[in-house]
């Protein structure tokens, strides 16, 4: 989730990074969510980092 207002396209960006990320196999929620907010602060747009992921950061997305 977010609590302040961020352009469609920035989210986009974030979540974009951060499922491809959590879908790495081996990688946790919580990892996912630091490359989601790296890439979100390369790209130089902070508003990015408003999202809060809530979920156990050890958790992980498993496919079947």
């Amino acid at each position: 989730g977010v609590k302040a207002a961020v352009r469609d396209d920035v989210a986009s960006h974030f979540v974009t990074s951060f499922y491809a990320a959590a879908f790495t196999p081996g990688t946790t929620i919580g990892e996912a969510a630091l490359v989601a907010r790296r890439t979100a602060l390369r790209a130089g747009d902070l508003s990015a980092l408003a999202f809060t992921v809530f979920a156990n950061p050890r958790a992980r997305l498993v496919t079947t």
